[in-house]
């Protein structure tokens, strides 16, 4: 799985940190492997890494990288949302995905958001 990146005003960021390592506002457009487990149940009491594992994923392939990414940095004070990329490349992961997704350097996005974090 493969994410690509558009327009961007730090394409030094690496792709699967959402925050920044140091002050300011990132912008990026992302499409791609889009994999979002239990889309539209995101209530429900399961895991990405023990049991039980997600029974529904969310998936499909975005050939433009429209989908938005703002991430920003100020101090100790950080956050997120739009479309983070994600490493598909644990082994857990084979509980819940096709075996041919999970590999080193698979990649892929999913909506998120955080919008208020405190970084060390």
């Amino acid at each position: 799985m493969k994410v690509l990146r558009g327009l961007s005003t730090d394409k030094s960021q690496p792709l699967t940190s959402p925050f920044r390592d140091r002050n300011g506002i990132f912008i990026e457009f992302r499409g791609g492997d889009f994999c979002h487990p239990q889309f539209w149940r995101p209530w429900v009491n399961e895991y990405w890494f023990e049991s039980p594992f997600f029974t529904k994923v969310t998936r499909f392939f975005l050939k433009w990288p429209i989908f938005p990414f703002i991430s920003y940095r100020f101090g100790n004070r950080a956050g997120y949302f739009g479309a983070k990329a994600w490493g598909v490349d644990n082994e857990a992961y084979k509980n819940w995905l096709p075996l041919e997704d999970i590999y080193t350097g698979s990649e892929a996005i999913m909506f998120s958001i955080r919008p208020f974090a405190t970084i060390k």
